[in-house]
């Protein structure tokens, strides 16, 4: 997944810088969501179940150390680092925004199927710790949170930038040859060139290089 939309705002790019540790793990990916949609993955003792566990685990020792790193201090006035509002709009990528890629992409899926979807990633954010108020109870009030986080976090930021330009380069390590390097950011114009939610130019928010995968 290339989540790049929530990764605009500065708040969330310094902890991903380009370089740190958190930004190599995320670029190899992970199958955390490969788990939590597994057969019975969120089931008492489910592997989702113990890979939520984990994430949250992780989430709250990098907050620790973001706060506690001496080397690039942070600001206190970005607030808590990976807070609520974060977490939900990361739940929000997987699952709104996941749903509107599928439509944009000509895939319909039922409104039973959509819903059914949602209600997965419902259980993760209660696994994460997400607040109940903070977690959609349908595929509209889904979408309404997200145009909401949207429009309150993304803006221009040149750490925001700078993980976009360093996320298109990983991307493009992670195809083979040379005649698909050029993907990952018409990928990147295709869906935000114009966000649904906001209606902002995301992809040249963010420095996106022009789009043409068709040259090498």
């Amino acid at each position: 997944h290339l989540r790049v939309e929530g990764r605009a705002p500065g708040e969330e790019a310094r902890i991903l810088h380009p370089g740190s540790t958190l930004m190599s793990r995320w670029l190899v990916g992970d199958d955390h969501s490969v788990e939590y949609l597994a057969t019975r993955g969120l089931a008492a003792h489910g592997r989702g179940v113990r890979s939520a566990q984990k994430v949250r685990l992780m989430h709250a020792a990098v907050r620790h150390l973001v706060r506690h790193d001496p080397n690039n201090p942070w600001d206190d006035a970005l607030g808590v680092p990976i807070n609520q509002e974060d977490t939900a709009g990361t739940l929000m990528d997987f699952s709104s925004i996941v749903l509107d890629g599928l439509s944009r992409l000509g895939i319909r899926l039922s409104e039973a199927d959509q819903e059914a979807y949602l209600h997965a990633w419902q259980a993760v954010g209660r696994l994460m710790g997400l607040r109940e108020e903070l977690i959609p109870g349908t595929v509209a009030e889904a979408r309404a949170l997200t145009g909401l986080i949207h429009q309150r976090q993304i803006d221009v930021s040149p750490e925001g930038r700078a993980l976009t330009a360093a996320l298109v380069e990983g991307y493009q390590k992670l195809l083979p040859g040379t005649h698909l390097e050029r993907v990952p950011a018409s990928l990147i114009h295709f869906f935000l060139d114009r966000d649904p939610f906001s209606g902002q130019n995301i992809a040249d928010m963010l420095g996106v290089p022009p789009a043409n995968w068709t040259e090498s």
